[in-house]
């Protein structure tokens, strides 16, 4: 298929989606994928959390049902 003027569309999205994981909050996070983890409540774990941090992505903990000595209890297990 090509477009009126231009090259054909298939090419045009090609390119776009090679850049689809550059964008201003992966670059401002610091991630190389803008894929941010919901904490997810009570159903997170800190092997979600660091999976996603490990493959590109912004994990999240969901701490806000823990009690403060519960926190730090699992925050120094965390591997990021």
């Amino acid at each position: 298929m090509r477009r009126r003027g231009g090259p054909p569309l298939r090419l045009t999205m090609a390119k776009r989606n090679s850049a689809w994981n550059r964008t201003r909050v992966s670059n401002k996070l610091g991630v190389e994928y803008p894929i941010i983890q919901g904490p997810l409540g009570g159903f997170s774990s800190q092997r979600l959390t660091a999976a996603v941090s490990n493959f590109g992505g912004l994990g999240s903990f969901g701490a806000h049902g823990l009690a403060p000595s519960a926190i730090q209890e699992v925050s120094p297990r965390s591997v990021l």
